[in-house]
């Protein structure tokens, strides 16, 4: 919910190419510095994949595109044919149809997560997207985090993570074990597990 209001507010005050940068977060895990660095040369195999080589470590990974960011991103390539954008980057300035400053890229993200938390209001006054509060405190680095924990939850192993997000073993499990309640399901998706094992070897 949180994450479909950021996303909305960014569309919703005319930033959409902040809501790209978010959905690009989420659904590959990888820093800012990266996802404002990305270029469509990035993306091989019709765009079914994006090779990153991370600027921070200079680990190089490769993130099958979801389907939600496929779509995001083909109205955002759609979007810059219609401004007259050439630049090769991915996530844009609608302004200079360049890519982003990081200190520009900040200022316009919190924009949007002030706009989510507090939320917007139409002409006549009403809501045109409800507050988040608890959006106040988020800031973009967070997407990083987020981007793990979505994917434990979706019940990816430890080196699936990594092989998506870059992390070492280590610092993800630090993520992890800050954000992911232990009981959130995993014990009764390990008791299945072991008792499908069990079952299989008692055969």
């Amino acid at each position: 919910e949180e994450m479909r209001a950021l996303v909305a507010a960014a569309d919703a005050i005319g930033k959409p190419t902040i809501g790209d940068a978010i959905v690009l977060g989420l659904w590959t895990g990888q820093r800012q510095q990266d996802r404002l660095a990305l270029v469509e040369t990035q993306f091989i195999g019709n765009g079914g994949r994006i090779v990153f080589r991370q600027a921070k470590t200079g680990k190089r990974v490769t993130v099958p595109a979801a389907a939600d960011l496929v779509e995001r991103l083909a109205a955002a390539r759609a979007r810059k044919r219609a401004q007259g954008v050439t630049s090769l980057h991915v996530v844009v300035s609608p302004h200079t149809g360049q890519p982003y400053a990081a200190d520009h890229y900040r200022h316009e993200a919190r924009d949007v997560i002030k706009a989510a938390a507090e939320g917007v209001r139409d002409d006549a006054g009403g809501w045109k997207l409800a507050p988040t509060p608890s959006l106040a405190d988020f800031r973009d680095a967070d997407l990083r985090d987020t981007s793990l924990t979505w994917l434990a939850l979706a019940g990816c192993t430890l080196d699936e993570i990594c092989s998506i997000s870059g992390h070492s073993r280590r610092s993800a499990l630090t993520v992890l074990e800050h954000y992911i309640d232990p009981d959130a399901g995993f014990s009764m998706a390990a008791i299945e597990k072991l008792e499908a094992w069990h079952a299989r070897e008692a055969v």
